[in-house]
């Protein structure tokens, strides 16, 4: 979940490199989202959300892997040393 203006969201974005393209993300300032993002209570970017849980803000790779419960098997393409926690 994501607003087009949002330095960090697209920050995040990029930190994926080509495999971006395999991310959902939804821009709440689109008018067709807005009443979606409304109603899930989104009210900052970029968040997170995983099942039933919750993140805000820019993470890391190894954040975001513990918040979806997975391992890192390799560095991501495009990856720099900071996203790396």
């Amino acid at each position: 979940w994501a607003a087009a203006w949002c330095g960090h969201c697209m920050a995040q974005k990029n930190m994926f490199g080509d495999r971006a393209a395999n991310l959902t993300m939804v821009d709440c300032t689109a008018p067709a989202n807005q009443a979606t993002c409304t109603a899930m209570n989104i009210t900052r970017y970029p968040t997170w959300i995983y099942g039933d849980k919750r993140r805000l803000g820019r993470l890391t790779f190894p954040e975001l892997a513990s918040f979806a419960e997975c391992q890192i098997s390799h560095k991501p393409p495009g990856a720099r040393p900071k996203d790396l926690g």
